[in-house]
């Protein structure tokens, strides 16, 4: 017999026929009774008491048969008390909610947790690239799972995590790829004449990335210093996510790295930009029928025409067109879209062609490793590859 337990704490009993201490959550604190098992007394006791605080906390609770869909929906709970923490930038929630909304609860939601194995995720990543997903996208959802199992097998509710033991698919490494010189000529005429051109040639000017260019705000800008810091993005939340981020629509949340709020220089050039362009605004804000919604130094430095941020799709529209206008491709050799991003590759690459240190790259543009801006950014010309050889052969021959 079992010692007898105080109210609110369960229930603990030795089933004989299975060998297995059983603890019952009081109906006090879950109306569904969850049950946990154990081999000893103790360990039954000690489960017993996890599973009430979870209870009481509102979150799932996990038996031994639990399937995988019941830990993802405890899990996302988890993921959005980081969000709300600080730790997790929302636009990251939103990429994690995406895919276990898309393929983690459909594909293998239905296993039970602990059974979950190495062959059970390779057939499901199969069935992935079956119906035509890329690799980078498989690979995201692996990455997304790990870090799934991972906090399961922190709880100590799983042995393993069986998304480490299954390889990652094998990415098709691509060169980096920029604008040529002709190119963004072209580009900086049409911008000339186009109300979002400021936007697009202060992105090339800078290397900021789409959501922090968005993001940007008048008082981070000291023109009279010729200094600026990034301190937020701004990205556009799905309503589907809304359950994990907390929040929808235009959303702002820290920089992408942790370097990111450092003040940097800006260009002669882009102080002129940003002069020209904070004169046009204020002519625009004084013909406005409407008060807009912020003072001059909160209001987007890039803005709407009623001095709201601007939409992330809407500005990925009109680079659509300036590309059109000036006749420019859309597609890189190797067919990828040529987006906004294709102007923070092409400050990268410029800045090497002159000849600036890497490090010196790397702080401008805010990259978190110089592996990652050689590989991914910074794309190598002929004319650089050509002189680097020559200086080798010149080196070589004394």
């Amino acid at each position: 017999m079992s010692k007898r337990r105080a109210s609110g704490e369960g229930t603990l009993t030795f089933d004989p026929r299975r060998a297995l201490w059983v603890g019952r959550v009081p109906a006090t604190v879950d109306p569904r009774r969850r049950v946990v098992y154990a081999r000893t007394q103790g360990e039954a006791r000690q489960k017993l008491r996890l599973a009430i605080r979870d209870a009481e906390l509102g979150l799932v609770i996990m038996s031994p048969n639990s399937r995988l869909c019941e830990w993802l929906d405890r899990w996302l709970g988890i993921v959005r008390s980081r969000v709300e923490s600080g730790d997790l930038a929302p636009s990251t929630a939103a990429g994690v909610e995406r895919d276990v909304r898309r393929f983690l609860q459909p594909n293998l939601g239905r296993i039970p947790l602990r059974k979950l194995t190495p062959g059970h995720i390779e057939a499901a990543f199969g069935a992935m690239r079956a119906a035509g997903y890329a690799p980078k996208t498989v690979s995201h959802v692996r990455g997304t799972l790990s870090r799934c199992l991972r906090d399961a097998q922190r709880d100590r509710l799983i042995e393993q995590n069986a998304a480490r033991l299954v390889d990652p698919p094998r990415l098709t490494h691509r060169l980096p790829s920029a604008f040529t010189v002709e190119e963004f000529g072209r580009i900086s005429t049409v911008c000339a004449d186009d109300r979002l051109g400021p936007l697009f040639v202060f992105a090339a000017l800078t290397g900021l990335r789409r959501s922090e260019l968005l993001g940007l705000r008048w008082r981070d800008l000291d023109l009279e210093g010729g200094t600026f810091q990034v301190r937020e993005g701004l990205h556009h939340i799905s309503r589907a996510a809304e359950s994990v981020t907390g929040r929808s629509g235009l959303v702002r949340s820290r920089p992408k790295t942790e370097d990111s709020g450092n003040r940097l220089p800006l260009s002669r050039q882009a102080i002129a930009l940003l002069r020209d362009h904070h004169r046009d605004q204020a002519a625009r804000r004084l013909r406005c029928p409407q008060p807009w919604p912020e003072p001059p130094e909160l209001t987007p430095v890039f803005a709407s025409e009623v001095g709201t941020p601007l939409h992330p799709s809407n500005v990925a529209r009109a680079w659509r067109l300036v590309l059109d206008r000036a006749e420019v491709p859309h597609l890189t050799s190797d067919g990828r879209p040529r987006g906004m991003h294709e102007l923070r590759r092409t400050f990268a690459t410029r800045l090497r062609d002159r000849g600036i240190p890497l490090e010196d790259v790397q702080r401008l543009g805010r990259w978190s490793s110089s592996a990652m801006l050689l590989q991914v950014y910074s794309a190598s010309g002929e004319e650089r590859l050509r002189a680097a050889a020559d200086a080798a052969g010149d080196a070589l021959s004394r």
